[in-house]
């Protein structure tokens, strides 16, 4: 049987959760770490992702793609790609209109694009929850920036599909942490809406939702972020 299964896909870092025993449970890495690097490294033999990326980041700066979330999507033509490569280690090139990291991976020079880094990056999550759970895991809710594109969404959906998992949900951030708040509220008003605000200040982003709510039924009002305010 399948579990159900959530990633909150994070710049920093990136939390695994499954919902079971009638609630949902944070899923620990292999260190016993409740949220896992985003990172991918590349070397002579092999990839380090997750914990053991971050480990060798230092030592192999050049080939350690970071900024999973910010580049994920992007085209070439984004403006933002360039905002982008200031901030990376890793050389960031076009490729049939995809942004792309080009790195050292087995001797030599490859290049990635940011549906398959993501793609890799949730496979190595996925194992860690099926080692921890001890089940098989197929389906996916990824929660996402409220920024990202239609086209960023659909490259979020591929990323998932590649990684063998099915993306049932592709929801905000933000909504998600608003929907966490009416399911688990239970003094909620019956009829008058309570409007309560949800601020992320996240590691490379900042948002914040105004939502009404009231028992079993929640509207988003708005919405503001900015992409380059964060923690």
């Amino acid at each position: 049987m399948s579990t159900p299964f959530g990633v909150d896909l994070g710049n920093n870092n990136s939390v695994i959760a499954v919902a079971r025993n009638r609630g949902i449970d944070v899923v620990v890495n292999e260190v016993s770490n409740r949220a896992t690097p985003s990172v991918v490294g590349f070397g002579m033999k092999n990839r380090a992702i997750g914990e053991t990326g971050k480990n060798q980041q230092t030592s192999n700066l050049k080939n350690t793609v970071t900024g999973l979330k910010r580049l994920l999507g992007l085209s070439t033509e984004s403006p933002d790609l360039q905002v982008e490569q200031a901030f990376s280690t890793v050389p960031l090139v076009g490729k049939e209109g995809q942004a792309c990291a080009k790195v050292r991976f087995q001797g030599e020079q490859q290049e990635f694009t940011s549906v398959q880094l993501v793609a890799m990056y949730l496979n190595k999550l996925k194992d860690n929850t099926e080692r921890e759970t001890k089940s098989t895991v197929k389906d996916i809710c990824l929660a996402v920036p409220v920024w990202y594109t239609e086209a960023q969404r659909r490259a979020a959906a591929d990323a998932c599909k590649i990684a063998g998992l099915n993306p049932v949900r592709i929801v905000n951030e933000v909504t998600a942490a608003a929907v966490g708040y009416g399911v688990f509220k239970t003094d909620l008003p019956e009829s008058d809406p309570k409007k309560v605000a949800f601020i992320d200040i996240g590691h490379s982003s900042y948002t914040c939702t105004v939502a009404a709510i009231k028992k079993g039924e929640m509207k988003v009002l708005g919405t503001g972020y900015a992409k380059h305010f964060a923690g």
